[in-house]
């Protein structure tokens, strides 16, 4: 049929009948169709429908909560890998803070033995070990306080070694500091700024404390000299000497060699003369050395 120009239905008591009418030619025809089947057709059209709908609207909350699904195990990824990360640093930063424990927990013994009860009562540790398990805030406590013991520590011990508390060189004491007869001319009374070692000709002559050198060279009256400045107030002078073994400027620590001992200058004998200076002023070495030699 090539146009359909008029379609009705004509009711019967049980069935419809279906006409179609062609166009100019051709007959007429009728379908008869039962009401069931329109029935059947339109509720099967209403169930695919629904369940078409029913579908799509299931299909999309799936898809939805599929998405919020992945979504979620990537956060959650992310979070274990944090977490991984985290607890691998945590383990690390334990690790070093044993090593380092390990390490200042030796220092301090040294010291310890070093400074005996000094250091016994204000270093006593307090670190305690639960199953394996280091409290991070007395780890980092302990190492504080240790740190600031080895700094105390290493000032003091710089502080005494600048200080001229030792006599540069072992022998005899012949002449000692203050009022005395001059022996050089001829039993007239002096003070003598100084004290007065005597040994064999080029016995060593040693700095008595850390300090820089401030003269070497020949000093009128004393011969042959080296003045070593300690930078905290005091001097130390070293007279009479046969031959210098340092320079003007030079570092020099305490138990170095400086010089040889002679008699030069004003001398009547092979000797040293010690003089210590505090803040210009000279003072009775044997107060701050009590006679110990190097």
């Amino acid at each position: 049929m090539s146009f359909l120009r008029h379609l009705y239905l004509k009711k019967k008591s049980s069935s419809y009948t279906l006409i179609i009418i062609p166009g100019k030619y051709g007959s007429s025809k009728s379908l008869i169709i039962p009401k069931w089947l329109i029935a059947t057709l339109v509720l099967l059209f209403l169930s695919l429908f629904t369940g078409l709908f029913l579908f799509l609207t299931d299909y999309s909350t799936i898809k939805e909560q599929n998405t919020k699904r992945m979504e979620d195990i990537e956060a959650l990824k992310v979070q274990t890998m944090t977490q991984q990360q985290e607890l691998n640093s945590y383990q690390e930063i334990e690790e070093d803070l044993k090593n380092k424990l390990e390490e200042l927990k030796g220092i301090e013994n040294q010291l310890k033995s070093r400074l005996s009860s000094e250091v016994e009562t204000k270093t006593a540790s307090t670190i305690t070990l639960t199953s394996n398990r280091i409290n991070f805030l007395e780890v980092n406590e302990e190492i504080k306080n240790l740190y600031s013991l080895i700094a105390s520590y290493d000032r003091k011990i710089s502080e005494e070694k600048r200080i001229p508390s030792i006599l540069p060189s072992a022998g005899r004491i012949s002449s000692y500091f203050g009022r005395r007869p001059n022996p050089v001319s001829r039993g007239k009374s002096e003070t003598h700024y100084g004290v007065d070692i005597t040994n064999s000709y080029k016995t060593p002559i040693k700095a008595s404390a850390d300090g820089v050198v401030e003269y070497a060279g020949w000093l009128n009256g004393y011969g042959y000299a080296v003045i070593i400045n300690h930078q905290n107030g005091y001097k130390s002078v070293y007279g009479h000497n046969s031959k210098l073994l340092v320079n003007k400027f030079q570092n020099v620590k305490r138990g170095q060699t400086i010089s040889l001992m002679g008699s030069t200058g004003r001398s009547t004998g092979t000797h040293v003369h010690f003089e210590v200076r505090l803040n210009g002023i000279s003072i009775n070495p044997l107060k701050i050395t009590k006679g110990g030699n190097l």
